[in-house]
């Protein structure tokens, strides 16, 4: 096979490569740093972005829900209090 592989992620890269274009690691003997360096986890920071969001639209969500739930109990509450007043109901928009 032609070509060299990534000290830290194992990709395959053409003999000519200097840095690795799966994760971004530079591709040279001198570098120690890398060599010595555990093999990074794949996808992990795809996975976190994925959790990120869904947290986020989770709390989004509930929020949502939270404060068009607490707006109908006011209006209800409001209803109540004001049916037996003489006059005009007060209007809700």
């Amino acid at each position: 096979m032609k070509g060299k592989q990534c000290p830290r992620c194992g990709a395959h890269l053409p003999q000519e490569a200097s840095f690795c274009g799966k994760c971004g690691s530079s591709i040279s003997k001198n570098n120690k740093e890398f060599q010595n360096s555990p093999k990074c986890p794949k996808h992990t920071p795809r996975l976190k972005r994925l959790l990120a969001g869904f947290i986020i639209i989770g709390f989004v969500l509930f929020l949502v829900y939270g404060v068009t739930n607490h707006l109908k109990n006011n209006k209800k509450e409001l209803r109540e209090k004001y049916q037996g007043c003489v006059g005009s109901e007060p209007r809700f928009v």
